[in-house]
């Protein structure tokens, strides 16, 4: 069967007028999610959905009331033995958002994604090795964010 799909939602680079266009996208984010995971029945247990993005956004607002590319983000991970209700970052300590916690204005990256990919090859898809997955990249148990705990 199929073990993996990649499905792109657009809408979601908001350079200018953020405020009144991410409403609607993150409504439609919402939803979509909801409805997928009840179509998948009984499955949506044995079912993982992420939902990530390539790039982070600014944390301060650009002069067209948008952020530009940044490098801090977010994964949402959805059914699939998730231990879900959290919000998970890397040392459990939130970065802030003053200028002295902010990476050249950009949030402070806590968690490398390629950590939540391991652990999702790993704890979820059975993958022994998920380094053999990930070019250039040694993945450790010790270092992932913790899904499924």
């Amino acid at each position: 069967g199929v073990r993996a799909i990649s499905v792109d939602l657009v809408g979601w680079d908001h350079h200018r007028d953020e405020a009144n266009r991410l409403e609607s996208v993150a409504a439609d984010l919402a939803g979509t999610l909801a409805a997928f995971s009840t179509s998948l029945g009984e499955d949506a247990e044995r079912t993982l959905t992420l939902a990530i993005t390539e790039f982070g956004r600014t944390a301060r607002e650009n002069g067209s009331r948008g952020t530009d590319h940044g490098h801090g983000s977010v994964i949402l991970a959805l059914g699939g033995g998730v231990s879900g209700g959290r919000v998970l970052l890397a040392g459990n300590q939130w970065p802030g958002l003053g200028p002295r916690d902010l990476d050249k204005g950009d949030l402070a990256v806590t968690t490398d994604f390629r950590d939540v990919f391991a652990e999702v090859l790993d704890r979820h898809l059975g993958l022994a090795r998920p380094s053999d997955a990930l070019t250039d990249y040694w993945a450790s148990p010790f270092q992932y964010p913790g899904l499924f705990a």
